[in-house]
This record gives structure tokens, sequence and C-alpha cells, in this order.
């Protein structure tokens, strides 16, 4: 899975950039590895190029761009926008990619997304502990260097002039991350989809904190003797790592978000608030609040809430299908392992005969005196059957209607004003081109609107609304009973079905005693 990362450069020492490229650093703290002579390390099979200069000339031909346009003097601007494509360690072996074809995607990437900055674009072969990913480093100056042509993805007119900052929006981020889909996508790689907000999210500053902390937690081991809650220790554990954990276990013994806080702050000592339907959590030790967005989507109320339902959905149907109290009694004769496994057709007799008493208690527990009411009884569970699923399904009928009266109305209401627009138009044939997508969704929005209420007036959206949300419990509730019927019309089913079983046997075992007699 290809993923890209934008990190903001404020120092203004673009030689850094280069040298980090260029010659191996320690992992944990960014610190340059030196030989005994105090020279630095070089990186190993790396490929590196510049775009509009060369890796030697990239921090002079930088800081003479921003002297000519006197921009990049103080300390909390830009200089420099760090971006990495990172592949999926499986395309070195299942997709044959190389060192020397994620250069040249890399190139090209910076060339179509960042023209006319200039740039080092350099690869290397693996990626941290040794994970085999290849990876693509794009570091250019914040400062463009020249006019180029206009582009769909700039969001101001100043993103193709010369002497404009890079600009860097939500908009653009995620156009990069549709851009490399796509480019791994025609490049046959691995891929994930980017767009979609992460369930659990880690960023790079929890990872390396994460690093850094277990690096300490074993060298502290190394260091001290050996006692009995070190095993509890060689786990080291971030803040947001403890957060989600604590969440996640405390979900699992929970029924709604209530008891969800009340979990929380007993167990954890953690505080859940909610503002504007978003979650944010307070753990001991800190007063910042921690948003749910900045743990994943795992942990925010639409998931939670969602969670807490489908929990609630199988409670209910677990209660709503019991087990059959009478199992039918089995034909010996017709199951070939009985005939052939002498051990197997006893166990068969035996179950057949637990179930031939279960049928006969039913029968006196119910008060069933001859077969004529045993019918009766059958006849009336299969009509209680039938009623309560003619009325489950009329109910999820109308559920379905009113999802697609939403769904229609939304689609309705958000493209009436362009309608109305249109027409108000002169030249409506011109409006209607230019608008053909939103006005074709609203006369197909209004003409399904009209065949769903049958004529009838629609209702508004909050009255739509406001009927789901009581159709949907009633569906629950209509479903229960009608699951409960079924069961009780099936297991009265197996019971006659027993019952003419134990009968014809009798009346066979009573003929052959006649015969024998005679």
């Amino acid at each position: 899975m290809a993923v890209i990362k934008h990190i903001a450069v404020k120092n203004t020492r673009y030689i850094d950039a280069v040298q980090y490229l260029k010659y191996q650093h320690n992992e944990l703290n960014s610190k340059p590895i030196r030989d005994e002579y105090g020279h630095l390390v070089e990186r190993e099979g790396i490929l590196i190029d510049g775009i509009y200069c060369t890796p030697q000339t990239f921090p002079r031909d930088c800081t003479e761009l921003n002297e000519k346009y006197r921009k990049n003097k103080s300390k909390e601007e830009i200089k420099a926008h760090h971006y990495i494509l990172s592949f999926d360690p499986r395309d070195r072996e299942d997709n044959g990619l190389t060192v020397e074809r994620a250069q040249e995607l890399g190139i090209d990437f910076c060339k179509e997304h960042f023209p006319g900055h200039q740039a080092i674009v350099c690869t290397h072969p693996d990626g941290h502990n040794g994970a085999g990913n290849i990876h693509v480093h794009i570091v250019i100056n914040s400062l463009r260097m020249e006019d180029v042509e206009r582009n769909p993805f700039m969001d101001l007119p100043s993103d193709s002039l010369a002497g404009f900052k890079h600009h860097v929006s939500d908009n653009y981020l995620e156009y990069l991350k549709q851009e490399t889909m796509l480019m791994c996508q025609r490049e046959n790689l691995y891929q994930v989809d980017l767009l979609s907000p992460a369930k659990v999210r880690i960023t790079d500053r929890e990872y390396w904190a994460a690093r850094r902390g277990q690096v300490a937690l074993d060298n502290q081991a190394k260091e001290e003797p050996n006692t009995s809650d070190n095993s509890e220790k060689s786990t080291f554990e971030t803040r947001l790592a403890f957060l989600r954990k604590a969440i996640t276990v405390s979900m699992e013994d929970s029924h709604s978000v209530e008891e969800l806080k009340d979990k929380l702050l007993e167990n954890y000592g953690i505080f859940l608030f909610e503002s504007r339907g978003r979650f944010s959590y307070q753990i001991p030790e800190r007063e910042k609040l921690i948003s749910a967005r900045k743990l994943g989507t795992d942990f925010d109320r639409p998931y939670i809430e969602a969670f807490f339902k489908k929990n609630a959905k199988q409670a209910r149907k677990d209660i709503a299908t019991p087990k059959p109290f009478v199992k039918l009694i089995v034909d010996l004769q017709a199951i070939a392992k009985a005939q052939e496994n002498p051990k197997y057709a006893q166990k068969v007799t035996v179950t057949n005969i637990q179930e031939a008493a279960k049928t006969l208690l039913f029968i006196e527990e119910n008060g069933i005196k001859n077969r004529e009411e045993l019918t009766d009884l059958l006849e009336l569970a299969g009509k209680d059957k039938n009623e309560k699923h003619e009325k489950l399904k009329a109910t999820e009928a109308r559920l379905k209607t009113v999802n697609l009266l939403i769904k229609y109305s939304g689609q309705y209401y958000a493209n009436k004003k362009t309608y109305s627009d249109y027409l108000r138009a002169k030249n409506k044939a011109q409006f209607r081109a230019e608008h053909d997508a939103e006005i074709t969704l609203y006369e197909a929005a209004r003409r399904q609107l009209k065949e769903l209420s049958g004529g009838e007036k629609i209702p508004t959206l909050q009255h739509l609304k406001e009927e789901k949300e009581s159709l949907t419990p009633l569906k629950n509730e209509q479903y229960e009973e009608f699951s409960f019927a079924r069961a009780k019309h099936k297991e009265i089913q197996t019971v006659v079905a027993n019952l003419d079983k134990v009968l014809s046997e009798k009346d066979a075992i009573d003929r052959e005693t006649s015969i024998e007699i005679v």
C-alpha cells in the first residue's frame, strides 16, 4: 500500500534536507551518524536527482530565489515542503518495483503536482526498522521559481505564478492522496483507500514517541536487576495507546454512551466530553482534551453508537430465536450411516426416545386431549405467524419508502435553487448545458417523490426523519414477535410429525403382535 506524507519545514538550512537524504541518520533523534573519523556515513543504494537545480546546488539556488523575492525571512515561514511516497514492501517481490522505477515515478509525480518549484527527489531502498519498503523523498522550495500553466488542482490564482509560495490545503492533500492511488493502480502496485479516515490513526509523532519510549524501557530493563514486575513494563505504551485501549475495553462492557462515560471515569479516570456530535477525552495528569479524530474513527461517536446498536440488535436476535424444545424424531431406516454403524444407530434411537418423551410432555402441558385439538392449535399458530409476518412486511415496506423519500428529498432540496434559476434564466438552453447534472438530479428526484407519495402531499424532511426514528424500533419489535410466532409454529409442526411417527410405529407393532398370536 503506497502512502503519501507531508512535512512542513521551517528550517532555513536547506543543506540539512540534502544531508538527511544522502547520509545515514539516527532514527530516534534524527541526528547524523558519523564514523570513527567523524565523517558522515553515506546511505547505500539511493538515487537522487534535482529539478531546476542539482542536489549539490539546491541549498544555494533556494536561498538565492528567496533573496530575489524577499521571502522566507522569518522563523515562522515554511521554507520547504517535504513529501514522502512510501510503497508497500511486497511491491518489490510481487510487482517488480525497483529503486530505479520508484525514482522515475517520484520525478514524474514532482513535475506534475509541484510544477515550477526547485526540488530534489531521492529514493531510499529501505524504510525504518528494516521494513523493506522502497520510498521516495520529494523536497521542494516553498517559493515557486517560474510561472506555470494553471491546473485544476490549484485553489488560488497565485498557485501558478512565480514568486508565490506553495499552497497546501486539506483539499490539495486529498487530491495528492487520490493521485497516489491512481499512480499505484496504473503501475499495478499494492494500494489501500487513502481517502477514507483511518479507523485507528497513529501519527508519525506518536509512532516515534513509542519507538523512543520502547528503547528507553529496554535499556532500563538491561540496567535494573530482574524483578517480578519487569514483564509488565516490557512494552511501552503512549498516552494515546493507553486511551485507545481503555475505550475499547470499556465499550465491550457497556451498552450506551452514558454507561461508557461511567466506565471510563470509574476504571481509568478518563472524562468523556461531547461537542457538536464529536467526542473528546481527558486522561489523568493532562488538562488538554484529546479529540476522537486524533485517535481514529473507531473512537468517535458515530462508530461507538453503531457498536452499541449492533450489540443490542444481536442481543434481540438471540432472544427472538429461542432454541426449539422439541426436535424431530428421525427415521432410522432413512439414515445410511445408522445401517452401517450399530453404535450410531443406538445413539439415534436414544435421541428419538428422548424427543418422543418431550413430545408427550408438550401435549400434556398444553392440555391437548386428541389429534383434532393439536391440529387446531397448529392452525392457530400458523395464522398468528402469518399475521405477524404481514405486519412486519408492511412496516419494512413503509420504512423503505421513507428512506427513499428522505434520499430524494435531500436531492430535491439540494438542487431546487439551481432549478429555480434555470426557470428564470433568459437563455435556458445555455443555462441547462452549464448545470445539466444538477437539473437532471432535481427532475429525477421530483419524479421519484411523486411516485413514492402516490399523488399525496410530500411530508417535510423533518417529519420523514421523525417517522423513520419511530419505524425502526417498531420494526425490531415486530421482528421479535414474528420470530417467536415462527418458532412456536415450527415447534407444533414438529410435535404433530413426532406424534404421527409414534402412532404409526405403535400401529405397526400392534399388527405384528396380532399376526404372531394368530
